[in-house]
């Protein structure tokens, strides 16, 4: 069995430009399959759990699962977005660029996250705004709030892991 060791940033770009696709595709891939995997285990969770309370508690959680992926989709957007530039930098050698585009992005999702944390108060509000029927309304103020708290809190993962993956970049 060869022996594992991490790759240094010229080697991994000439493997990304050289290498076997499929290989490429499964080493970059993985970690986002599972995250989108632990994802949507939560959501089942979720709504198994709401099950056991009634019918109504299922319909509040499906559909404030679909608002939380509205929410998480602007942010991961945001990140994905950010990183293809940042790399894009690292890959041309101007780390001074994907510096200053690396501190854009966690000032961008902080402004962002911030704002979220901001619209917990009027959530009955919103859900009202957006023609939310009443009985998930009323079911699901708590609900949506901890589910705007939870974006925040993977806005911030997100960003703390990117942050560290670049700066090991910026070292190497």
């Amino acid at each position: 069995m060869p022996e594992m060791r991490k790759l240094s940033e010229t080697e991994f770009r000439e493997y990304s430009l050289s290498g076997n696709y499929y290989r490429i595709i499964l080493k970059v891939g993985t970690p986002l399959a599972i995250f989108a995997f632990f994802n949507c285990v939560f959501s089942i969770l979720d709504t198994i759990m709401a099950s056991h309370i009634g019918t109504i508690a299922v319909s509040t959680v499906s559909y404030m699962a679909q608002l939380r992926m509205i929410l998480n989709s602007i942010g991961s957007g945001l990140i994905t977005g950010s990183m293809i530039l940042i790399n894009r930098a690292y890959g041309a050698g101007d780390k001074e660029k994907a510096g200053e585009l690396m501190n854009t992005m966690v000032r961008l999702l902080l402004v962002m996250s911030a704002l979220f944390l901001l619209m917990i108060p009027f959530v009955p509000i919103i859900l009202k705004a957006i023609s939310t029927p009443v009985e998930f309304i009323d079911e699901g103020i708590a609900y949506f709030r901890i589910l705007i708290a939870a974006t925040v809190v993977n806005f911030i993962n997100l960003v703390y892991v990117n942050n560290l993956q670049a700066s090991l970049k910026a070292w190497t």
